[in-house]
């Protein structure tokens, strides 16, 4: 029997030794060719940059005045307290996945979302919740958080089914997620797909912030941002606010979370981190600042927006 080496993953872990070691150019070529690497988008499965840019362009052709009342939730009450969606970059989940086939396919799907039907909208709704449960079998009458950064992008979908949801919105230095994204081994899907260079992470992130940038202008949704850089510096004071936003009492208890992290099944790819404690991943980029000139100018925009130093 032959055993044939999954050479993506091969090149990263050379990556990370390199890395270890202080090599970081060797780092950056050892990244760069796992993600030549990485299996071709094709087939059935829409780019998703260009998905983002499709919602953008139907989203910029909408009347504002559309947006400016929320849609009455109608229906059956919610099953939680409290419907949290946390967003940002870059990780997308699937608990809106039978919504997304319903509205997100094209244009004339979207155009449900204007005048939207009531039962559609429970259908979606009903959708939703079973998939929850199926996950967390107890969520009902607790906070529940939906932790799926990518949903930003589809802010008028949220806002129509759930438009007493609160959003929570994680910002960190720009340089340093698309840096970090390019250095994660992710499952190539069509959204980290994006992420097997430097040049294509950059161009996404900047069309993922500007889709963003115009649904937080337009949508009735209430907004808390947590800054990474304010988490690290100042943990207490960012968190009581947060928990002030969503309506749940604060504890000290929340600075051990790494100890309760240990304890569950966390899916995501900084597991290994937050289960070591809160830690400090700011200015990473100056590592790599060479490798990373061609990606500055389309980063420039959000780290002056987003308050960090050029």
């Amino acid at each position: 029997m032959t055993i044939r080496p999954n050479l993506p993953d091969a090149w990263f872990e050379l990556a990370c030794a390199h890395e270890l070691a202080g090599h970081d150019d060797d780092a950056q070529a050892a990244y760069s060719k796992a993600g030549d690497l990485a299996p071709r988008e094709g087939g059935p499965v829409e780019n998703h940059l260009h998905f983002v840019q499709r919602l953008a362009s139907w989203f910029e052709r909408q009347d504002p005045a559309t947006w400016s009342n929320p849609a009455p939730a109608g229906g059956k009450p919610s099953p939680v307290s409290r419907h949290v969606f946390l967003l940002g970059y870059p990780r997308s989940g699937t608990t809106l996945t039978e919504a997304d086939l319903a509205f997100l396919r094209d244009d004339e799907s979207l155009d449900k979302l204007i005048r939207l039907d009531p039962a559609l909208a429970e259908q979606m709704r009903a959708a939703y919740w079973a998939r929850v449960r199926a996950e967390v079998p107890d969520f009902e009458g607790k906070t529940f958080v939906d932790m799926a950064p990518l949903n930003g992008i589809k802010l008028p979908m949220i806002a129509r089914l759930f438009p007493q949801a609160l959003v929570v919105l994680c910002r960190r230095d720009p340089r340093d997620v698309v840096l970090s994204c390019f250095r994660r081994n992710f499952t190539v899907n069509a959204s980290t797909y994006q992420f097997t260079s430097l040049d294509s992470t950059a161009r996404h992130y900047d069309a993922v912030m500007r889709l963003m940038e115009k649904h937080l202008q337009v949508l009735p949704l209430p907004v808390h941002v947590v800054d990474y850089a304010s988490l690290i510096a100042g943990f207490d004071a960012t968190t009581r606010a947060l928990t002030e936003f969503v309506g749940v009492p604060w504890s000290g208890e929340m600075r051990d979370f790494s100890r309760t992290a240990a304890e569950r099944d966390i899916r995501t790819a900084s597991a290994p981190q937050v289960r070591q404690g809160l830690f400090d991943g700011t200015r990473q980029w100056l590592a790599y600042r060479e490798q990373m000139e061609s990606v500055l100018p389309a980063l420039e925009r959000w780290v002056v927006k987003f308050g960090y130093e050029l």
